[in-house]
C-alpha cells in the first residue's frame, strides 16, 4: 500500500514539475512547419493575388499578421487590404475601413481607394467631395500619390460634366504639370464635352412623345417607337369607329386602352432617355478610366505601398 502511495506521489510531483517548466520556460522558439514560415505565408498571399483569389488572399493576409505580428508593416497590410477589397468588388467596405496611423500617405491611399469605390458605384458626387480636401492638403512629399489624387479629381469633374473645373485643375495643379502630358489631359476635356452633347434630355423625350412613339425614337429605341406608334394608331382608329358606329361600350373600353398606352408611351420615352444617359455615363466612365490608367494606379500602389514589392522588414 505504501509502495502504491509512493508511486502516486512521484507521478504527481513529476506532473507538477512539467507544468512549472512549461509555465516558466515556454517554447517561444517552436518551429512551424516549413509551409507556415512568415516568408512562405507572405509568398502564398502574393500567389493567391496573382491568381485573382482575392477573398482567400484577404483571409490569409489576416492569418499572416496574426501568426507573425509586425513581420509586415501595418501600412503595407492596410494598403493591401484596400487593394484586395476593391479587386474583390467589396466596394462598400472600403470607405468604412479605419487605421490608427497619422501618416499622410496612408490616409491618401485610403482616399484613393475610397474614391475609386464610389466611382465604380457611379456615386461621382461622393467621390468628388471626398477628393477635394485631400487634393488641396497635399504634402508634396509623395508626388505619385498627389498625382493619383489629382487624376481622380479630374475624372470626377469630367463625369459630373464640370468641364471648366477639370480644365482649371489641369492647368493650375503642379502635380499634374510635373507628372503628365497636359495636352493629353486637355484632350480628354474636349472628348468628354462632345460626349455629353450626345446625351438625351428626358423632358424633350416627353415632348416628342406627344406624337405616339416619338419619345422612344428620340431616346434611341426606334423599334419600340415604331411598335408604339402602330399600336396607338390602331387603337385610336378602333376607338373612333366604335363611337361612330354607336358601339359606345366598346369605344369606352378601347379608348381607355388607347389612353393607357398613349400615356405609357410618353412616360416610356422619358424613362428610356434616362436609361440611355445612364448607359452612356457608364461607357464614359469606362473609357475615361482606361485612358487615364486608373486601374494601373491601383496596381502601382499595391506594388509600391502594399506587399507587392515591399511589406517585409
Amino acid at each position: 500500500m505504501k509502495a502504491v502511495l509512493k508511486l502516486f506521489l512521484i507521478k504527481v510531483l513529476l506532473f507538477l514539475l512539467f507544468i512549472i517548466s512549461v509555465a516558466v520556460y515556454p517554447d517561444t522558439n517552436r518551429n512551424f512547419p516549413e509551409e507556415y514560415t512568415a516568408n512562405n505565408q507572405l509568398g502564398f498571399v502574393k500567389h493567391l493575388i496573382s491568381g485573382e483569389e482575392f477573398y482567400r488572399a484577404f483571409v490569409e493576409l489576416k492569418r499572416l499578421d496574426s501568426y507573425y505580428p509586425g513581420y509586415v508593416k501595418k501600412e503595407n497590410i492596410f494598403t493591401t487590404e484596400l487593394y484586395l477589397l476593391f479587386q474583390g468588388h467589396r466596394y462598400s467596405e472600403i470607405p468604412a475601413r479605419r487605421i490608427d496611423l497619422p501618416d499622410y500617405n496612408i490616409k491618401s491611399i485610403h482616399t484613393i481607394f475610397s474614391a475609386d469605390a464610389f466611382i465604380e458605384k457611379s456615386e461621382f458626387i461622393k467621390a468628388n467631395d471626398l477628393l477635394k480636401p485631400a487634393l488641396y492638403s497635399k504634402s508634396g512629399l509623395y508626388k505619385d500619390i498627389d498625382f493619383y489624387l489629382c487624376k481622380r479629381s479630374i475624372l470626377t469633374f469630367l463625369l459630373l460634366n464640370k468641364i471648366d473645373e477639370a480644365r482649371n485643375l489641369i492647368n493650375n495643379n503642379t502635380s499634374v504639370n510635373s507628372g503628365i502630358d497636359i495636352v493629353a489631359f486637355s484632350e480628354l476635356t474636349y472628348y468628354t464635352e462632345n460626349y455629353f452633347e450626345s446625351f438625351k434630355k428626358p423632358y424633350n423625350a416627353m415632348l416628342f412623345g406627344i406624337i405616339p412613339g416619338m419619345g422612344y425614337v428620340y431616346a434611341g429605341k426606334e423599334a419600340t417607337g415604331i411598335i408604339a406608334f402602330i399600336l396607338i394608331s390602331v387603337l385610336s382608329t378602333l376607338t373612333y369607329y366604335s363611337f361612330k358606329t354607336d358601339n359606345k361600350p366598346v369605344g369606352i373600353f378601347i379608348g381607355a386602352a388607347t389612353s393607357f398606352f398613349y400615356g405609357g408611351s410618353i412616360i416610356g420615352g422619358y424613362l428610356s432617355a434616362k436609361d440611355y444617359n445612364k448607359s452612356a455615363t457608364s461607357d464614359l466612365k469606362k473609357s475615361l478610366s482606361l485612358k487615364m490608367q486608373i486601374a494601373e494606379d491601383r496596381e502601382r500602389i499595391y506594388n509600391d505601398y502594399g506587399i507587392g514589392r515591399a511589406g517585409s522588414k
